[in-house]
């Protein structure tokens, strides 16, 4: 299920139709449920690059994505940072 809901967020991307905060974490969300950690960090970091506004869901399914593969490290990193963009 995780592939289809990436294969669309992709789809929106191909045809120029610029996904939103709530279509990036659909994505990240999607790829956390299906156990690809690394996808969803790569989504995450696309959300920045995109001037898509992070948001409280965003870090949270990016960090739960990174607890279920014992990657506390990268968790915690991104903890800090969406505590520090929060506070700029």
């Amino acid at each position: 299920m995780w592939n289809l809901a990436l294969d669309f967020f992709r789809v929106m991307q191909a045809i120029q139709v610029q996904p939103d905060t709530v279509s990036f974490n659909s994505a990240i969300s999607a790829c956390e449920k299906g156990s690809r950690w690394e996808i969803a960090l790569q989504v995450y970091s696309e959300m920045a690059q995109n001037d898509v506004k992070l948001d409280t869901i965003s870090a949270n399914a990016a960090i739960s994505a990174c607890e279920k593969f014992g990657k506390w490290e990268k968790a915690l990193q991104l903890l800090s940072s969406s505590k520090q963009s929060r506070t700029n």
